[in-house]
């Protein structure tokens, strides 16, 4: 485990040397510690002698061993040296004869009854704790050599030595008891004794000290990766062994924690992390409170990747076919996503303010008088967005304040509206003006269109706005009574402290429909009241709460196609299993009673990822729920039955249906056959949830790419052959790919395109798609991307986690293709052909086997 998650992509062979010496190092450890040797002076020394004297001949040949673990350190030391510098030679040799140096001092003081203050200590521990030999073996296996520069080799140093101080006081800190009963000194102990408090408090402070190191050790990575005072010569090679000591703290803490390699103490639980995600969920020697206890809260964020395979129709990619970049930063994006995840498995993901909301919330504080300093928020919020890019925020912004309408730029309606479903236009049409109407910038015609209004076969949620709407209209045109139903309807969504369905859009036009009503004034107040709950810390006002169920979900597959640990998948799917409607299926926030196409599909795939028997009885209400939603022609609405049926919730629900199997092929191939119906010529669909034409696209491509059989005109093989052209045929110069056909490149849209190209034999134009996406990487991991989320269809909002949670999706797409590094170590001995085998090997006879 420990060798797999330092080594993600190494070969066999280099994975098995390191997990060998890894056995081995543990062994003399737990030899010296454990087992009480060092009693009798000059024990420990005779036990070290013939390690030194393996060491000891520099580039000559060793001397015979005269003990087992002499003739073990030989082997290992002859396959690992072999090709390395004479100054790596030396240095392994320093760092382990300093071990075996400090190990003695250790043994020495306890015999003696000699207990050290904090300082002497804490330089001590950090020579005992053997990870810097082992570090010096991962440069050899992990061909990530150490940077012999004088701008950067004292800062590598101590990025080093932070690294064994987070390791070993860890250690420290779970093995409290272990090392009481061996009559060892401890870091808690040196606490509790140099601050004199009991050991509850002294693993407080231990715990403190541990967060602090880790923060140095991150502090110390940013600055190298940002390249402050490195050579840009040698920046790829900074670079390179960074990666290797963030990947090795992760797989070394993960170790720690998972094997259960030393019991932790009992102790009162501390406080959870409010951000940090709960690591290792239920059961087995290690729960929540010790893994905070430990320092260990957030381990996970970058604990080893385990890659899956691709499918295994498709030919793996030589790594040398994407930037060598790809790797770590995938762990970085990967790792700020896990630190996003709340112990009770949500991924919390807030809605930005959004001019809509905002511009109706200024015009109903004005109309009421309330709130006056709320509406200085949101006027202050609002005069930002008065000379925006955007037509639509622009025109609703200097609507909202007053202000003259820009003479440029000028909103097309027709254009505009055009981005959403043709079934949705007259409803669409009709909320745009009662807005505008609202706002004092459109004429007081009325509409005539009876679709706007009509309420057969809507959802709830458009049910509501359509009254809404229609109600506004009349109160325009003078008409001051409310038919008794609507008014009904609006005040039923009306409950003191709650946002009806989390939609603040909603919410904000059923207020403006009964500030005019008789006798509603009160419930406007509370209304008023209720809203500015949600109202943003830059003045905004957002179109939704949040969607923290679809996030979370959509997370989830990300992760695993990443190679997160599947402790988090699994406790992402125990948060959604409680978050299942009783009929089946899921909404996209906590409190919402409408389900959708989309959230159940990918909550499918999640408890699939997390075991199908487990989720069993989940997963049959699921499918039901979908099976519900079918149409006639094979497709999926969003909400409802009987509903059009759209693209983009067909490839959702083909994608989730393929996970079970044949059980329902006919309903995939159905599914299929309507996605391919709706294609367009240039391999595009009808507009869908996201601003972005190649969001459907690449849901499309990974539903049919999981049924490549059949001719090629099957609907599959054509959705494919279509979809890749259009993504081929629209790359930006710089690499990336943009909303529409000559909009500018962003991330999201990349990361969709790259998701589709992840389905080809060859990688194409995906290396200069995550050349192109690697630059959009913050410093902290996460992407930075213009938004593409609509809704309602076609108003844009913001969620700015969808844009972390589907370039990782994209990117571990991508890196589960790409071929496994090429080892370099060298091969065994011809007493033993092939592959490596950790038990039978002559390097470790004798010893235990690895650590599960």
């Amino acid at each position: 485990m420990l060798a797999a998650g330092a080594l993600p992509r190494a070969g066999t062979r280099d994975v098995a040397l390191t997990a060998q010496w890894a056995v081995f190092i543990c062994l003399v450890d737990d030899m010296i510690d454990r087992q009480g040797m060092g009693l009798v002076p000059g024990e420990v020394e005779k036990f070290t002698a013939p390690l030194r004297e393996v060491l000891s001949v520099g580039s000559g040949v060793p001397p015979a061993a005269t003990s087992v673990h002499a003739v073990v350190l030989r082997g290992l030391w002859e396959r690992t040296a072999e090709g390395m510098s004479a100054r790596w030679r030396e240095r392994f040799t320093e760092d382990y004869t300093d071990f075996l140096d400090a190990t003695e001092e250790e043994v020495a003081l306890r015999r003696n009854g000699a207990r050290l203050s904090f300082e002497p200590y804490v330089q001590l521990r950090r020579r005992t704790i053997t990870l810097l030999p082992l570090l010096d073996v991962l440069e050899c296996t992990g061909r990530a050599p150490w940077v012999e520069c004088g701008q950067v080799s004292a800062r590598l140093g101590e990025l080093r030595r932070a690294l064994a101080d987070v390791a070993g006081w860890a250690n420290d800190l779970a093995s409290v008891a272990d090392d009481a009963a061996a009559g060892q000194d401890n870091l808690v102990t040196v606490l509790a004794r140099q601050d004199g408090c009991c050991l509850t408090a002294a693993r407080a402070r231990a715990a403190a000290l541990i967060a602090e190191r880790r923060r140095d050790f991150s502090t110390a990575v940013t600055a190298l990766r940002a390249g402050h005072g490195v050579p840009p010569e040698r920046q790829a090679e900074v670079c390179r062994y960074v990666d290797l000591t963030q990947t090795f703290m992760a797989a070394t803490l993960h170790w720690l924690a998972r094997t259960g390699r030393f019991t932790p103490e009992p102790g009162p639980p501390a406080s959870p992390h409010a951000s940090g995600p709960l690591l290792w969920p239920g059961g087995g020697r290690y729960d929540r409170a010790q893994q905070v206890q430990a320092g260990h809260d957030d381990v996970e964020e970058l604990s080893p990747m385990r890659i899956a395979a691709p499918a295994a129709y498709m030919t793996r990619w030589p790594q040398c076919a994407l930037p060598a970049e790809l790797v770590p930063a995938t762990a970085r994006l990967r790792a700020h996503v896990l630190n996003l995840v709340r112990p009770d498995g949500t991924l919390h993901s807030p809605c930005h303010g959004r001019v809509l909301e905002s511009a109706l919330l200024l015009a109903l504080l004005d109309r009421t008088r309330l709130e006056p300093a709320a509406r200085s928020r949101v006027a202050a919020y609002l005069s930002l967005h008065c000379d925006s890019p955007e037509p639509l925020d622009r025109l609703l912004a200097r609507a909202a304040l007053r202000h003259a309408r820009a003479s440029d730029g000028l909103l097309d309606v027709e254009r505009f509206l055009a981005r959403a479903p043709d079934f949705t236009g007259p409803r669409k049409r009709a909320l745009l003006h009662a807005v505008l109407t609202l706002l004092g910038a459109a004429p007081a015609e009325e509409i005539s269109v009876p679709e706007a209004f009509r309420l057969h076969g809507l959802h709830t949620w458009a049910r509501v706005q359509v009254t809404a709407v229609k109600t506004i209209h009349a109160h325009a045109h003078g008409h001051r009574t409310v038919d008794e139903g609507d008014l009904e309807l609006l005040r039923s969504t009306q409950r003191p402290g709650t946002v009806w369905e989390a939609n603040l859009l909603i919410h904000l036009l059923v207020l403006h429909a009964l500030v005019p009503v008789p006798g509603q004034y009160p419930l406007v107040v509370e209304g008023v009241r209720t809203a500015l709950r949600h109202q943003r810390p830059d003045g905004g006002m957002p179109f939704i709460r949040d969607e923290d169920t679809w996030a979370t979900a959509t997370a989830a597959v990300a992760l695993h196609a990443a190679g997160a640990d599947a402790q988090v998948v699994d406790l992402i799917a125990r948060r959604l299993a409680a978050l299942q409607h009783p009929a089946g299926g899921w909404s996209f926030a906590n409190g919402v009673q409408l389900p959708d196409a989309d959230c159940t599909s990918v909550a499918v795939e999640v408890l699939h990822l997390a075991g199908s028997d487990v989720y069993r009885a989940p997963l049959r209400r699921a499918l039901g729920a979908l099976h519900a939603l079918r149409g006639n022609d094979g497709g999926f609405p969003t909400y409802l039955a009987g509903a059009p049926s759209e693209a983009c919730m067909t490839a959702a629900a083909a994608n989730a249906l393929s996970t079970q199997g044949p059980t329902h092929r006919h309903e995939v191939e159905a599914a299929l056959a309507y996605l391919a119906s709706q294609q367009r010529p240039d391999g595009s669909f009808p507009p869908d949830w996201s601003s972005s034409r190649l969001h459907t696209v690449s849901r499309a491509v990974l539903a049919a790419s999981r049924h490549p059989g059949g001719s090629p005109d099957s609907p599959a093989q054509r959705i494919i052959t279509r979809a890749v052209a259009l993504v081929a045929d629209c790359q930006n110069a710089d690499g990336g790919w943009g909303q529409q056909d000559g909009d500018a490149s962003d991330a999201l849209s990349t990361a969709y395109a790259l998701t589709a190209l992840t389905t080809q034999n060859t990688p194409g134009p995906a290396t200069r798609g995550v050349a192109y996406l690697l630059t959009q990487q913050r410093p902290d991991g996460s992407m930075s991307s213009v938004a593409d989320s609509v809704g309602p269809r076609p108003f844009g909002f913001t969620v700015p986690v969808l844009a972390d949670v589907f370039t990782l999706l994209a990117l571990g797409h991508l890196t589960r293709r790409l071929e496994p590094t090429p080892c370099r170590t060298p091969p065994m001995t011809s007493d033993n052909k092939g592959e490596p085998d950790t038990a039978s090997s002559p390097a470790v006879a004798g010893l235990p086997a690895v650590r599960p």
